[in-house]
This record gives structure tokens, sequence and C-alpha cells, in this order.
């Protein structure tokens, strides 16, 4: 049996009881562009979400390969991503960051770790034959990490959610 789009917001339709609101979800976050406010919905069952490493500098997502010459990217850039701001793609060297020559992780880290979102930083690399060096600010990780709320410390109505959800989730 085949099902479209419109099956499956009818079925949350009536699902929720919720016709204006399956409406709207399917409006916003399937037809749209909307993203849903996951944090806020991951709590009403006992679920906080925040950033997994506050405060921590950023370039973006990281595959890479070292050798002595530097640390080629192995992947495009994330969009808005401090690597993509410096015009960085897949297959350039990378090959200092503030003065920092970049041929192992560990070089990497550390000046992740000595630098803060903000901080405008010189990124040195190689693209196409061409050396170049472009001076961008560094961006706050992204990552998200989640706590369970203690039985204890939730509400009833998040411990009552919580068991719903894990049974509907167990199926």
């Amino acid at each position: 049996m085949s099902y479209d789009v419109d099956d499956v917001e009818a079925a949350l339709a009536r699902v929720t009881e919720d016709a204006a609101f399956a409406r709207d979800f399917f409006e916003r976050y399937v037809r749209g562009r909307d993203a849903p406010d996951f944090p806020a919905l991951l709590a009403a069952v006992g679920l906080e979400v925040g950033l997994a490493r506050e405060g921590a500098a950023w370039l973006g997502p990281l595959a890479m390969r070292f050798d002595d010459g530097g640390a080629i990217l192995l992947g495009t850039p994330l969009i808005d991503s401090p690597l993509y701001d410096a015009g960085v793609d897949r297959g350039d060297r990378i090959l200092s960051i503030d003065g920092v020559a970049i041929s192992t992780p560990a070089q990497l880290t550390g000046v992740l770790a000595s630098t803060a979102p903000g901080d405008p930083v010189q990124i040195r690399y190689e693209s196409r034959g061409e050396t170049l060096t472009v001076t961008v600010p560094m961006a706050a990780d992204p990552t998200l990490t989640g706590r369970w709320l203690a039985d204890g410390t939730m509400s009833a109505t998040q411990a009552s959610l919580r068991v719903g959800w894990k049974v509907a989730t167990s199926r």
C-alpha cells in the first residue's frame, strides 16, 4: 500500500485529534523550511539538550588526513563554518593556523584549545597549487549533548510522557 505526505498529515491529525496542529506542523516542518525546537520537545520527556562543549572554538566538522606537509581536508566544509568562510575546500592542504604548523591531530587540537569563539585566526593553506592566507573568526562548537533528568527531578507530566515515549519507541 502506498501513501503520500498528505496521508501522513491526516494520520497525525487523527492521532493527535488536532487537524490544525497537523496542518501547521506539516506546513512548517515538512513542506516548509522551519526546524522543530528539539530541545523544547525533548525537555517534555525529561531530556535536557545543551552544548557539549560550551565556549569551545570550532572550525567545522573536520575529516582530515595529516602528514608532514599539513592537513588535507577530505570533505567539503560545512556552509557557514570558518573553513568554508576561509575558502578552504576538499583536497586543500591546511599548512598552519595562527602560525602553528598543522601536521598532526594534536597540533590542531592545541590550536582549537587556545582560541575561543569569535577569535580571529589566520589560516594558511594550499589550494590548486596556490598558497593562500585568510583571517576568519572561530565559531562556537554547535555539537549538542543530552542528559536524562533523574526520576525524582522531573515533573509528573514529564515522567508520564517519558514512560509513554519509551513504550512507543520500544515497539
